[in-house]
């Protein structure tokens, strides 16, 4: 009789999709009348699209636009959001908000108080999960961290 001694609990092997994801970065019109639209991608291919790039905005009750993405177009957002659950209705996956901190407005430097911060991420909240139904929200904030800008001394902290 062999006697098996763990040391460490057994965790549950949990399969959370039947194929290695596969994710797919969709960069919207962004200026190019040729891009192609979101449902025209390889779908059946990919497990999540990240439909990249939101831009922050400074009022924290607007929170995002959709300028890059659209080429500033709502018929195009429109668009886009029938394209989403047009998608999600044949295939089960994922779509991503991912959203970059509009550097170009950064500059000039966003002060937010705690309050205005807290409205600012439901907001976003509310914008991306509730009212456009995604899945996810990805903040790419790749450069200096715009809610930490001195306006005093115009530098970042």
């Amino acid at each position: 009789m062999a006697v098996v001694v763990i040391n460490q609990p057994v965790l549950p092997q949990v399969q959370l999709h039947d194929r290695p994801y596969l994710i797919g970065y969709w960069l919207g019109y962004a200026g190019e009348r040729e891009n192609r639209r979101l449902r025209d991608l390889p779908i059946h291919l990919l497990t999540h699209i990240h439909i990249f790039l939101f831009e922050i905005h400074f009022n924290p009750s607007i929170a995002l636009v959709t300028n890059y993405l659209t080429s500033e177009s709502n018929e195009r957002w429109q668009e886009i959001l029938s394209d989403v659950h047009e998608i999600r209705h044949r295939y089960p996956i994922k779509f991503i908000a991912s959203i970059l901190d509009n550097s170009y407005l950064m500059k000039f430097g966003i002060e937010m108080t705690d309050k205005q911060l807290d409205e600012w991420c439901y907001t976003v909240y509310r914008k991306v999960v509730i009212e456009w139904q995604l899945d996810g929200i990805d903040l790419d904030f790749e450069s200096t961290n715009q809610f930490d800008y001195d306006m005093n001394t115009q530098n970042y902290n």
